[in-house]
């Protein structure tokens, strides 16, 4: 199940023996706090993963220079 997917409402279905239909799928287009927290999780974790390659990169130059210089 895609996330979101909770808030489409199917608009275009018709009732038996009715030829009526309804308007289109109204789909919210604001997300939603799940969506906001999921967003906000991958940003901390994109500013996490970065600090850390930052590190081990500064890491690696400080075991490496010994050996090339």
């Amino acid at each position: 199940m895609e996330l979101g997917a909770e808030n489409i409402k199917c608009g275009n279905s018709t009732k038996a023996g009715s030829d009526k239909k309804q308007g289109p799928a109204n789909i919210e287009t604001s997300p939603g706090p799940l969506d906001r927290s999921v967003s906000r999780l991958r940003q901390e974790l994109a500013s996490v993963a970065r600090a850390k390659m930052k590190h081990n990169n500064e890491a690696l130059k400080t075991q490496l220079t010994p050996i090339y210089t």
